[in-house]
């Protein structure tokens, strides 16, 4: 999975997943963005995520 910096001044982040991905790279890409979400907004997430 890939995330890069877009927009001005890379106020965004863009994510790039591959068209075949196995699950637990996918649940391992949402647990990067969820740390590092929570390394800049420690208030952001108090509740875990609800499972699909």
């Amino acid at each position: 999975m890939m995330f890069a910096p877009v927009g001005f001044g890379g106020g965004s982040v863009k994510i790039a997943p591959p068209l075949c991905i196995t699950e637990e790279a996918i649940k391992e890409g949402c647990s990067v963005i969820r740390e590092a979400i929570k390394e800049l907004i420690p208030e952001a997430i108090k509740e875990p995520v609800k499972k699909i």
